[in-house]
């Protein structure tokens, strides 16, 4: 290795960066005094080199996983991560007083610009974006959900003028109702998890459940085998028992049979009905056994999954 005496203190050092600052103006590129005699200390080489799988911020000097949680994407370099971590940009960011100005600044003035590229992003993501608020949701949701509140109390008049246009900008009364007719069972199973939940009882049924449901009653009431175009979701159990809303415990059932039950016990209701018969009883039993036994053989196997 070549070596340089300094010409202040004349000590014998190794010619590197190390040891000497460049200076383009001498023939070995480096300053003639050591880095001690100018006031600073020799250089520490740190050993920079992350385990596999991992990466080291420039900021903090912390080894973190080289993942999306903690470094973000830059397409510029050759792993397609950013060198500094996400927790040191945040507090770089949030420290800065004109940041959140600037970046206002910069959108106003490249809206139509970036307009066509965040429109095809969502079209092209939609899923991974849905996923992506669900899970920040469910993380912060206290947080979220406080924070709506507060909005909606101070901004009332500004909330509800928003929700007049986009309801008149949906086609008004007639498209609403006729998207509840087009989509009657999804707005059913929403509204009665909503009562179930309140209710603190179970409700896991979903919609192609409950297609399957009618399908394997070929869109039958259960009770009466009457053809109907709107099938009711009847409680085995009633609700009022602490029937839950389950795939193996709705049935479907028209109108009639469905007020005539009310909360009255299957078995001692269904043999005293005129429409009674042993083949349709034995088939809603054999559905319910089916599904228990399906939805339980369901629940082991995730919970092997996540055992292993």
């Amino acid at each position: 290795m070549p070596v340089k005496i300094c010409r202040k203190c004349n000590r014998e050092l190794p010619a590197t960066i190390k040891y000497f600052f460049k200076d383009k103006k001498m023939i070995d590129g480096l300053f003639s005094s050591c880095k001690e005699c100018c006031g600073h200390k020799f250089t520490i080489q740190k050993n920079n080199t992350p385990n596999n799988g991992y990466r080291i911020c420039t900021k903090c000097e912390k080894e973190k996983p080289e993942t999306l949680e903690f470094f973000g994407i830059l397409n510029s370099t050759s792993d397609k991560f950013t060198s500094v971590c996400k927790d040191c940009r945040r507090k770089l960011f949030t420290s800065t007083d004109n940041y959140k100005k600037k970046c206002k600044e910069y959108r106003e003035k490249h809206k139509e610009e970036k307009k066509p590229y965040f429109i095809n992003y969502r079209l092209e993501n939609r899923d991974k974006i849905r996923d992506y608020h669900r899970s920040r949701y469910e993380k912060n949701k206290s947080s979220i959900n406080k924070r709506n509140n507060e909005y909606r109390e101070i901004n009332k008049a500004k909330v509800r003028q928003s929700n007049r246009d986009y309801y008149f900008l949906r086609g008004g009364k007639e498209n609403q109702k006729k998207y509840y007719l087009e989509n009657i069972d999804n707005h059913r199973i929403i509204n009665n998890r909503r009562e179930h939940r309140i209710k603190k009882l179970p409700c896991t049924l979903t919609l192609r459940q409950w297609e399957n449901c009618k399908k394997y009653f070929k869109n039958q009431c259960a009770y009466c085998g009457e053809l109907a175009d709107v099938l009711h979701q009847e409680h085995l159990i009633p609700v009022s028992s602490g029937g839950p809303y389950v795939a193996e415990n709705i049935i479907p059932s028209c109108r009639s049979c469905n007020s005539s039950k009310y909360n009255k016990d299957f078995f001692d209701w269904y043999p005293k009905q005129e429409f009674y018969s042993k083949k349709r009883e034995q088939k809603i039993l054999q559905y319910l056994s089916d599904m228990k036994s399906e939805i339980s053989s369901a629940n082991s196997k995730s919970g092997v999954c996540q055992e292993v």
